[in-house]
């Protein structure tokens, strides 16, 4: 195995063997990108210090970008206008926004926002926040979310409140189009 070392005054700076490559005191890329093998990434493993039972220390995966959402509505396909459908992954963390119009029917279905750009965790269960236009929260719930099942690419919406069960939003309670803008953070595998 061939060794180089370089030193600056005095001092052990790079170390360089036919597997790795060891820098002391830090490193700065002047230009560039630092681009990693798939399955490889930035290893935290020398900082274990949580109070839980960690799974893994590496971070491996950074993606952005944009998704098309499609609404549905008891087996039928609304019109939907997606101004905006944007996400980011980091890690096996996705975060979600829509800025979205769509079309209402009468029906008593519920809504199904599909193709989410990652399929939602088999043990993962997540609500985020929505902000609407033109939908009536059905009895005396008080506030709407956005609800993302475990294992599916959906998002359905939902009527909440304390002490009353969850109501899921239908054609019943909008207009003739509605708006809204959800932000949903769910984790991925």
């Amino acid at each position: 195995m061939t060794r180089s070392k370089i030193r600056t005054s005095g001092a052990e700076g790079l170390t360089l063997s036919s597997t790795s490559l060891t820098v002391a005191n830090g490193l700065t890329l002047t230009d560039g990108d630092v681009t990693f093998a798939d399955t490889h990434g930035l290893n935290f493993a020398a900082t274990g210090d949580g109070s839980g039972t960690d799974s893994s220390e590496l971070f491996d995966d950074y993606e952005e970008g944009t998704w098309t959402p499609a609404m549905n509505q008891g087996g039928s396909t609304l019109g939907i206008i997606a101004d905006s459908a944007i996400y980011t992954k980091i890690g096996r963390f996705v975060h979600v926004q829509v800025y979205a119009t769509s079309l209402a029917s009468t029906t008593s279905s519920g809504f199904r926002i599909s193709g989410l750009p990652y399929t939602n965790l088999s043990s993962g269960q997540t609500v985020g926040s929505i902000m609407y236009q033109n939908i009536d929260i059905p009895g005396s719930r008080t506030q709407m979310v956005a609800y993302a099942p475990s294992s599916s690419d959906i998002i359905r919406l939902y009527g909440v409140g304390d002490n009353i069960s969850w109501q899921e939003i239908t054609g019943t309670n909008t207009g003739t189009s509605f708006n809204m803008i959800i932000n949903l953070q769910y984790t991925t595998s």
